[in-house]
């Protein structure tokens, strides 16, 4: 099943639109497909707005390694593959990223002594890329039935050159124009009601999360600066990139409940 939502507002437009006409914390267009491989334990692919990614899960299964086997919980391996040519150093750094954001998520120890391999294939970058696969990553999960302590959510926010406004969600020629890139990763565990809806209200109940005060309950898998990003702007992208991440979780479950809902009985 594909679920498609655009255009969700996280807050209203601030400052002059973009070059795709969002707002400056405006998250485009989600799409997410599930279990479209049939030979993997789990896959997902999930677009946003022409950065495209997917990932396949295998396992839980019989580590390869002996330490693996005689350790108390299970071991995720990740497998990053470019959209052409051989992986190199930045494959390698994001693909250890990834690595670390879903050790943190998954249950580990409900399955000991086993592992589980996520393999991810860029299809296309157009921005965001790294929050894309880990998003990709977690609904591929979902799919193969791994026990996860939340709903993941991955979103990155660029630092404009000479100050103005976060871009959430930037596109590929943002990142290349700005400071710096902050991106990071969220497991939501509960109060995702009602949170994909447009308007205002969305966006202050993500506000109020900073503090808990509407139930919803997350934390902070990874958070990653590249380039020169100060530590107030730092802070900044955070707090904004968990409101964008409580609309991708939302999002997130919206689709796993369409999927798997129950099919209609057939009267006889």
């Amino acid at each position: 099943m594909v679920l498609t939502v655009g255009c969700l507002r996280v807050l209203a437009q601030v400052g002059e639109a973009r070059a795709d006409s969002r707002g400056a914390r405006q998250l485009r267009a989600l799409q997410c497909e599930r279990a479209p491989l049939g030979r993997a334990d789990g896959s997902a692919r999930w677009e946003q707005a022409g950065t495209a990614v997917l990932a396949a899960v295998h396992g839980p299964r019989v580590p390869s390694t002996a330490a693996q086997r005689e350790g108390l919980r299970c071991e995720v391996e990740v497998v990053w593959r470019p959209l052409c040519g051989a992986p190199g150093a930045r494959e390698r750094h994001r693909e250890h990223l990834l690595r670390e954001a879903l050790q943190g998520a998954v249950l580990a120890g409900l399955h000991p002594r086993t592992a589980v391999t996520v393999v991810v294939q860029v299809l296309q970058d157009a921005g965001s890329l790294w929050a894309c696969a880990l998003n990709a990553a977690g609904a591929a999960l979902v799919d193969a039935g791994v026990p996860l302590v939340g709903v993941l959510a991955g979103v990155a926010c660029a630092v404009p050159r000479g100050g103005g406004a976060l871009l959430l969600d930037p596109s590929a020629a943002e990142e290349a124009e700005a400071d710096g890139l902050v991106q990071m990763a969220f497991a939501f565990q509960r109060g995702l009601e009602g949170a994909a809806g447009e308007g205002t209200g969305a966006g202050d109940r993500a506000a109020a999360a900073e503090c808990g005060e509407d139930g919803v309950s997350a934390g902070a898998l990874t958070l990653e600066t590249v380039g020169a990003v100060p530590l107030e702007r730092t802070l900044e992208a955070l707090a904004l990139g968990r409101r964008g991440a409580l609309q991708v979780a939302a999002f997130t479950r919206l689709s796993a409940e369409r999927h798997f809902a129950p099919l209609p009985t057939v009267p006889r």
